[in-house]
């Protein structure tokens, strides 16, 4: 049976703010539980971030907000000591203890608290974690951002048990096929060189668009990327700007289920047993980063015949595909509405994963420009 498709859909939302981000309010929303040892450093970095806004003392429009998760460490002393001194103001909420380990839950009161605090639509809710150290210019660059983009996601680098700003070289993998992703499939709002990451350690957005995706949802995991999809299927604009960056801890006591941490103490034992680290073939990625890009195309140019020939290929869900078609606001909305995120299975060791996706970039920039590695 033929789809139905109309020849009209709903308008993108964008283009409601005419003014600057750059004077806009910054409301930084952290969970923290137990983490003494990390929040002197963190609220270091974000005085600093702080520092470099617009305006001074009352001028400077913002707040730190820090959600302390059963906490029975001297995690709140810490807090109210720098408190003093802080360019904004902090405000600390205390919430009861969790059986289980359940970030949704924290980063969601904190971020509700921040919205509720600044109730403007030019507010920006930004949240990040409590052993994460944002850049001197993460605030400001973020704000920069934020006249074209609605949320934006930034570059997270880990430091070694020395302290050593690191990514490990799957992670410079990584890194390369999301560039070659969007050289194949573009997106128009975003950076020039984006980065492939959307974690909790470093996110923002407009207040409007944090309540019209639902908040931060209360799960005991993956918050922070169900948030970034939200976005995207909602038909706000997301960008992921490698000048946007923080530097999160390396520890092995994580804090949230199945988060970093969990994939270190992984890799750990992966490398005790002499196990090598396993890749998805990148051949499979670049497939669907092909498919992905007609499917793009075809819905900004109103190309019903191609939609449907890609979803024959692909096996779309029929219903989803009509849906998707008649209601996305942007065909990022539409990408995101019916490609299922990949389940690809990693059988691939580093070396052949690299080799292969170096003999990609070769025949996409050009042998001269291949790029595999490259931070």
């Amino acid at each position: 049976m033929p789809i139905t498709m109309q020849s009209t859909r709903r308008m993108p939302l964008r283009g409601r703010y005419t003014l600057s981000m750059r004077h806009a309010p910054c409301v930084v929303c952290i969970p923290a539980k137990n983490e003494a040892a990390h929040l002197p450093s963190t609220l270091d970095a974000l005085a600093k971030a702080f520092g470099r806004l617009p305006g001074h003392g009352a001028h400077r429009r913002g707040e730190l907000v820090i959600a302390l998760d059963g906490c029975t460490d001297d995690s709140r002393r810490v807090i109210e000591a720098r408190a003093k001194d802080f360019p904004v103001a902090i405000r600390i909420m205390d919430m009861p203890p969790h059986p289980v380990p359940h970030a949704g839950r924290v980063r969601r009161a904190a971020m509700e608290e921040g919205a509720r605090a600044f109730p403007l639509d030019e507010v920006v809710l930004f949240t990040t974690d409590a052993d994460t150290r944002v850049h001197p210019d993460w605030l400001v660059n973020t704000l920069s951002h934020m006249n074209s983009a609605d949320f934006v996601c930034g570059d997270i680098w880990r430091d070694d048990a020395d302290g050593n700003v690191v990514r490990a070289p799957h992670e410079h993998h990584y890194h390369a096929l999301h560039r070659l992703r969007r050289h194949i499939d573009p997106i128009a709002f975003d950076a020039d060189d984006p980065h492939p990451q959307g974690f909790g350690a470093s996110l923002a957005m407009r207040r409007d668009t944090y309540i019209s995706i639902g908040g931060c949802p209360d799960t005991p995991s993956d918050e922070d990327v169900t948030m970034v999809r939200a976005a995207r299927a909602r038909g706000f604009r997301v960008r992921q700007p490698r000048d946007v960056s923080v530097l999160t801890s390396s520890r092995r006591d994580g804090r949230a289920t199945g988060g970093l941490a969990e994939a270190l103490v992984r890799e750990d034992e992966d490398a005790a047993r002499g196990q090598p680290v396993l890749l998805v073939d990148p051949r499979r990625y670049i497939a669907l980063y092909r498919h992905s890009a007609a499917l793009r195309m075809a819905f900004a140019q109103n190309d019903a015949e191609t939609i449907e020939v890609k979803a024959r290929q692909l096996q779309l869900d029929p219903l989803t595909l009509e849906e998707a078609w008649n209601t996305a606001r942007s065909a990022d909305a539409f990408i995101t509405q019916v490609l299922p995120e990949p389940s690809f299975t990693a059988d691939l060791p580093l070396d052949r994963a690299d080799m292969l996706l170096r003999r990609e970039e070769e025949q996409v920039y050009g042998r001269a420009n291949a790029r595999v590695g490259a931070a």
